[in-house]
C-alpha cells in the first residue's frame, strides 16, 4: 500500500500564493522564505491589534477622565435638540414670535436654580433668542403660555420642591442616548 499523497495547498505567504504539494501535514508555505514573510506578517498582525487595544484602553481611559460637566453638556445638547425638533411649528412659548429655525430650547427654571430640572421636558420649550438670551427667559410670560400649553397641574409639580439628584457619568450617557435615539426618530418622521 502506498502512502497517501497529501492534497495540493496554496501557499499562505502574502503575495504568493503558489500551489505546492506540503512535505508535512501542517505545512501551509512553500519555502522557508515564505515561511519567514507569514511568520513577520503574523507578528505585525499580532503588533497591530496590541497597538489598537492600547489606544481603545487610552480612549477609554480619557473618558473616565473627563468631567461630569462634559457629560453633562452633552446630554443637555441632545435634550435641547429633542425640544427643538418637538416645538417645530409652536411659536415661542414666551412672545408668540411664530416659529423659526433658530429658536432655542429655552429653561423657565434655570439650570443652575434648579439642576433637578435641567432634563424635565415640562421646563423645557421653544423660545426666541430675544426672550431666552435678552430678556433672561421671559419668565412671567413663560409660566402663563406653559398653563395653557401643559396644563395647571403640570405647572404645580414643576414648581413644588423637588430635592436635587447628583447624576453619575453613566446618568448623563443614558440620557444623551435616550435623548439622540429620540430626536433622530422625530428628525426621520418630520422629514
Amino acid at each position: 500500500m502506498t502512502p497517501k499523497q497529501p492534497k495540493p495547498k496554496k501557499c499562505k505567504a502574502k503575495g504568493c500564493g503558489v500551489v505546492f504539494s506540503p512535505a508535512r501535514p501542517m505545512q501551509c508555505v512553500c519555502s522557508p522564505a515564505c515561511a519567514q514573510l507569514l511568520a513577520r506578517a503574523k507578528t505585525e498582525q499580532a503588533e497591530t491589534k496590541k497597538i489598537r487595544a492600547q489606544k481603545k484602553a487610552d480612549r477609554e481611559r480619557l473618558q473616565e477622565l473627563k468631567p461630569k460637566t462634559y457629560w453633562a453638556d452633552r446630554a443637555q445638547r441632545q435634550v435641547n435638540r429633542y425640544v427643538r425638533l418637538r416645538d417645530r411649528g409652536r411659536p415661542c412659548i414666551s412672545c408668540q414670535t411664530p416659529w423659526r429655525p433658530d429658536f432655542q430650547a429655552g429653561h423657565w427654571f434655570t439650570t443652575k436654580a434648579h439642576p433637578e430640572l435641567r432634563y424635565d421636558l415640562d421646563n423645557i420649550n421653544a423660545q426666541c433668542i430675544t426672550c431666552n438670551h435678552h430678556k433672561s427667559g421671559n419668565a412671567a410670560e413663560y409660566r402663563i403660555n406653559l398653563v395653557e400649553r401643559i396644563g395647571p397641574e403640570r405647572v404645580d409639580a414643576l414648581e413644588s420642591f423637588k430635592p436635587s439628584q447628583r447624576l453619575t457619568r453613566e446618568d448623563y450617557q443614558r440620557i444623551e442616548a435616550q435623548f439622540k435615539q429620540l430626536a433622530d426618530q422625530l428628525e426621520k418622521e418630520q422629514g
